[in-house]
């Protein structure tokens, strides 16, 4: 039976499932205690984003910008978030420009977005809402 998939998403799915399986392989090799996290879906990522205001997907990656009133103020959120992060082990790329801080989550070891970004995301969200942001 033909798929009903366009062929480039076809073979995007194809590409993904072969990735998927090749880092799986190399963690084992490599010793890796916890396993490489399944890559969501388009469908799955734009879902859960609609329930995460200001987050938005840039290619691979979920990002959001947090203002704060002072630099400080924002010092000590990234210190919250690291030590979450920390407790998650899953971290953020974090750019800090004064005080303004933007977030970027991607699961690296699988090559785009998984659960483990949206936990995150969700995770820095209530840490946001908690500090007034």
């Amino acid at each position: 039976m033909l798929s009903r998939e366009p062929r480039h998403l076809t073979l995007a799915h194809e590409c993904s499932r072969i990735l998927h399986a090749r880092l799986a392989s190399a963690a084992r090799r490599w010793g890796r205690s916890r396993p490489v996290a399944e890559l969501l879906s388009d469908i799955g990522i734009q879902r859960e984003l609609g329930a995460l205001p200001g987050w938005s997907r840039r290619g691979d990656s979920l990002t959001k910008t947090y203002r704060f009133p002072t630099f400080p103020s924002g010092i000590t959120f990234v210190t919250r978030v690291a030590d979450l992060a920390e407790s998650m082990n899953h971290h953020p790329d974090i750019d800090i420009r004064h005080t303004r801080l933007t977030f970027t989550l991607s699961t690296h070891d699988a090559g785009g977005i998984t659960t483990n970004d949206l936990s995150l995301a969700r995770e820095i969200e209530r840490l946001a809402t908690e500090s007034g942001v």
